[in-house]
């Protein structure tokens, strides 16, 4: 790989309790709705992707197109049903055993995000020099993607519970970082509940 590399971390290890069932696996165009999101940071510029998920997850969801892909590797979180932010402290670890320069974190229930909006997190990064953080927005408010410098890794480990990525931005310390406000918000869409797969499939038909 090559040097100053940047790898995406997709936390894809929840209970899916709203939804009854595992909202990953649900089919969604030509693939599943976790499939979807990982194949979309697959065709971005990222380095390589960590997918985080529980330990005893066998990938059933992900096609064999995905599954013979050498740009990803799943990270099996053993403390994952103690909140998001174990996960979280799963795909610093990887992205730090990796020595990458950065590591941009999404959600992997997250399936409309495109490569475009990766891709220009990534490029203002790789301009910029020293930032702590490249993130983007919607209507003012940040959410996932968000692409943390190496110089966070140790404040996101230290993320307990449930507490996401989101918070560590929340430090007055942190300064000079950049976002990016994107005009569309059904990007940004989280799919929890059968209403929401329900948007999702009829906005998929449309």
């Amino acid at each position: 790989m090559k040097p100053h590399k940047i790898c995406g971390v997709i936390l894809a290890a929840g209970k899916s309790s709203r939804m009854g069932r595992n909202k990953l696996a649900l089919p969604f165009e030509r693939t599943t709705i976790g499939g979807h999101t990982l194949q979309t940071a697959l065709d971005s510029r990222l380095d390589h992707v960590f997918l985080v998920t529980k330990e005893d997850d066998e990938l059933e969801w992900l096609t064999d197109k995905i599954l013979r892909s050498s740009k990803w590797s799943q990270v099996k979180c053993r403390e994952a049903h103690l909140g998001q932010a174990y996960s979280l402290r799963c795909g610093v670890e990887s992205a730090h055993k990796m020595n990458a320069l950065g590591m941009l974190v999404m959600l992997g229930d997250q399936p409309l995000i495109k490569v475009e909006m990766i891709n220009s997190l990534l490029e203002c990064f790789r301009v910029a020099s020293h930032l702590p953080y490249a993130a983007s927005t919607y209507e003012g408010r940040i959410q996932p993607p968000i692409l943390f410098s190496s110089d966070l890794y140790p404040m996101l480990q230290k993320l307990e519970g449930d507490q996401g990525a989101r918070s560590v931005l929340r430090n007055q310390s942190i300064t000079n970082g950049i976002t990016i406000d994107f005009k569309e918000g059904s990007c940004f869409y989280d799919i929890d509940t059968e209403e929401d797969y329900e948007w999702l499939t009829n906005m998929s038909r449309s």
